[in-house]
């Protein structure tokens, strides 16, 4: 359960860097992002 969190939390800081990437070249806004991000979220919650 613990490496599951721990995993998760890795997971989620992989997602803001990759989206803070795309935001510094300008492809998303910041509302594209955060709509994005809990696509991405969610859709690696229910797979595990």
């Amino acid at each position: 359960m613990g490496g599951r969190g721990k995993e998760l939390i890795n997971k989620s800081m992989m997602i803001d860097l990759i989206f803070d990437y795309w935001w510094q070249l300008e492809v998303l806004t910041k509302s594209e992002i955060r709509s994005h991000k809990s696509e991405v979220i969610n859709d690696w919650l229910l797979n595990d």
